[in-house]
């Protein structure tokens, strides 16, 4: 049902505008910084990429990029801009590079260059770090080999040299050792044996050196990770998180972090620990294909660590985070993971130690878990675990589909034939009453804009839990059913004996039949509950967008400066998105369901953001250049949020419309009066001829331009754009309509 490709809205990707370099027209033109070549005052939201070592004779292409712009996203606009294939972004790395113009011609002469990592911020860092006088910046895209190559040419060894004594020395002192001679009394000393789990002590605890006094009241003061298992006897037993950032990976020729591991597995940058002032935590960040686990589940984007929680670095590395500036004990589910981790380490060891006879003894007695009930308390049984888990509480949320599923499977297997379909229709029919009652939910009125003004996300959250978290668990017990009620009819046809065979099996599949119409119904049903209040949340916000200014406007700070992330427009869309990821993730929803969710969003922001570009842009200044800029900046920041969010395919494809309404209105006007109309339709395939027509013909009227010869309908354009004059104000109904 949900699982198939959302054909039916697909959408053209947009392609982008070929834009050249001008200036922009604003009221007022600031100076432009003569140190910083790769940009302009007077043109914000443009980053010019040099390329001549990527590609001779090219000077540079310029990109739109906010302060939120990673390296590794420009890197991937600048190779389409130079046409090249992006997917090999990872062959390519930006370059800050500092130097000076000299001569006549102004010939580059380079002085300084350093790669930037993946999730460096450039118009950030040149925010903050200035030229020397008399030396200009400006970034470059290079061959990752190329830059390797140079830093492995100056490579400084007399300074290597220093830091290695220097590290062997801190090495030492971190384990305990203090060059001393190992002594059994040592705490922070440990053999080979003791940096892996497999071999875990079964003594008395150990007794404490005096002599390490400095190292225990390190401990006490800072955050740190404490090793539970290593790879080899080079391992630290303690890691002090005392920085503003530490960097987890392999040591190479060009680089060394701040914490490495050995495993291969490793990779050379693993992941930061980055320190947040507020609320003052640690925070671990994931590099792309790192392997990194926070409490056994992986993590793969930033995620703010708790006292006690355990961290996991490739396939050998466990560690334990511990924060003593709360003066907290363990909590009870870190003591519950280190006991199961060690009985399990311990099962481990044993089976290598006793050969595969105990581990084939140990598996004889392992069982499946099953719920045993009589038919005589079946019906108590059902209310008690449809009401024993809170969709708002901490409790796994598909509690109840698991246990139902074990009911099914023990009415099957154990009570007489058939009647398993009898215990299906009472599960799914609790379900349906129960998912009826999100009806109750609040439901304002598009019409009314006093009840649409008061409308936040967060106060939807509560009670879209119980439609997200029963719209989990129908899924679940869907899928079982499809899965086992073959078999479980199988079994009734191998009967002997039975007169009503016939009739029971009949019963049977017009039973699980029924229950696979009633869970589709109820699955259909909290989809689109889920899809109508967010919607309506949305409607609220979303016009903010097409108001919204990124830019500064004076002399103060920009507003990602402030400890704000996005304007303040831009937040509340992004706080809707946000908030409807969390609930899908944190109710397990099926990640196809999930996609298909955000196709509905997406596609509900496209339609309501372009239908009120179309209708209300000329007579609210938003087809001026100035204003289609900001325009584009904002939807830059959304679309950013979600490729970080593993959602930019779908952004893409459902705002292409938009997109491509945006970059037309975008195009300096000395530019866009030359381009052809076979060529704006070409490039901007996603929009329709009578809507690339309105575009244009509300541009003449606002800029004054006067007719455009080139913008001439073609002759089979022309007669499909008078017959349906009236498509757009249509589909702008419709498209309202859907959400």
């Amino acid at each position: 049902m949900f699982y198939g490709s959302s054909s039916g809205a697909s959408m053209s990707l947009p392609s982008k505008s070929r834009l050249k370099r001008q200036s922009r027209t604003f009221t007022q033109r600031p100076e432009d910084d003569p140190a910083e070549l790769s940009t302009q005052s007077s043109a914000p939201g443009v980053l010019k990429i040099f390329g001549d070592e990527i590609c001779a004779g090219a000077n540079y292409k310029s990109v739109l990029a906010t302060p939120r712009s990673s390296a590794q996203e420009l890197v991937k606009e600048a190779l389409e801009r130079y046409s090249l294939n992006k997917d090999a972004a990872h062959s390519y790395v930006l370059c800050d590079v500092i130097g000076r113009l000299e001569g006549v011609g102004g010939t580059w002469r380079t002085e300084c260059l350093r790669a930037l990592g993946d999730n460096e911020k450039p118009l950030l860092l040149q925010e903050l770090w200035k030229p020397r006088e008399g030396h200009a910046r400006r970034f470059e895209l290079r061959r990752r080999a190329e830059v390797d190559e140079l830093n492995a040419k100056e490579k400084d060894t007399i300074t290597a040299d220093i830091n290695a004594q220097a590290r062997k020395l801190q090495r030492n002192r971190a384990k305990g050792a203090l060059t001393l001679p190992r002594s059994s009394n040592s705490s922070l000393c440990r053999s080979l044996s003791e940096t892996s789990l497999n071999q875990v002590a079964s003594g008395g605890r150990r007794k404490e050196d005096g002599g390490q006094g400095g190292v225990r009241h390190s401990l006490y003061q800072s955050p740190h990770l404490l090793l539970l298992q290593g790879y080899n006897k080079q391992d630290c037993l303690v890691y002090l998180l005392n920085r503003e950032q530490h960097t987890v990976g392999q040591e190479t020729p060009s680089a060394r972090p701040n914490i490495c591991l050995f495993s291969p597995d490793v990779l050379p940058l693993h992941c930061r620990l980055r320190r947040i002032p507020r609320p003052s935590c640690v925070a671990v960040e994931p590099v792309l294909d790192a392997t990194v686990l926070v409490n056994f589940s992986r993590c793969e984007r930033s995620t703010a660590l708790r006292h006690g929680d355990l961290l996991s670095f490739g396939a050998h590395y466990i560690f334990l985070y511990k924060d003593p500036t709360g003066a907290k004990p363990l909590p009870a589910q870190t003591l519950a993971r280190l006991r199961s981790l060690g009985q399990l380490c311990e099962g481990g060891a044993e089976d290598a130690g006793t050969g595969g006879g105990t581990a084939a003894a140990r598996g004889g007695q392992k069982r499946k878990l099953q719920l045993e009930f009589e038919p005589a308390h079946e019906d108590q049984l059902l209310n008690r675990i449809m009401s024993l888990i809170e969709p708002g509480g901490d409790d796994h949320k598909l509690t109840p589909a698991y246990l139902l599923c074990l009911c099914i499977q023990h009415s099957a297997s154990t009570f007489p034939p058939g009647s398993f379909g009898k215990l299906l229709l009472k599960i799914v029919r609790r379900i349906q009453s129960v998912a009826w009652v999100s009806r109750r939910l609040p439901a304002p009125a598009l019409g009314d804009p006093a009840s649409l003004s008061l409308l936040n996300i967060s106060d939807l959250v509560p009670d879209l839990q119980t439609i997200f978290f029963w719209m989990s668990n129908s899924i679940e017990i869907l899928y079982f059913i499809q899965q086992r009620a073959p078999s479980y009819t199988h079994n009734i046809e191998t009967l002997q004996g039975t007169r009503s065979k016939e009739s029971l099996l009949s019963a049977t599949i017009s039973a699980n039949e029924e229950a696979m119409s009633i869970l589709e119904e109820v699955i259909m049903y909290t989809f689109q509950q889920c899809v109508y209040y967010i919607t309506k949340a949305l409607y609220v916000v979303l016009p903010g967008l097409l108001d919204c200014n990124p830019f500064p406007v004076d002399s103060s700070e920009p507003c990602w400066k402030g400890g704000v992330g996005f304007p303040e427009p831009v937040r509340r869309v992004l706080q809707v998105f946000q908030s409807a990821q969390e609930l899908l993730r944190a109710f397990q929803v099926h990640p196809e369901i999930q996609a298909q969710m955000f196709a509905y969003l997406f596609f509900f922001s496209n339609v309501s953001l372009f239908n009120q570009l179309m209708d209300k842009g000329p007579s609210r200044g938003w087809f001026q250049r100035s204003k289609v800029l900001q325009m584009q900046a904002c939807l830059r920041m959304v679309t950013e949020w979600a490729r970080k969010s593993s959602l930019g395919h779908l952004a893409d494809k459902f705002f292409s419309k938009l997109n491509s309404a945006v970059a037309v209105l975008a195009t300096p006007p000395q530019q866009l009066t030359q381009m052809s109309w076979r060529v704006l339709s070409g490039e901007h395939s996603s929009l329709k001829p009578v809507q690339l027509h309105r575009i244009l013909t509300q541009y003449q009227i606002t800029a004054d331009t006067g007719p455009v010869p080139a913008w001439q309908p073609a002759s089979e354009d022309e007669a499909y754009i008078y017959r349906t004059g009236a498509q757009l104000a249509r589909e702008s109904g419709r498209g309202l309509a859907s959400g």
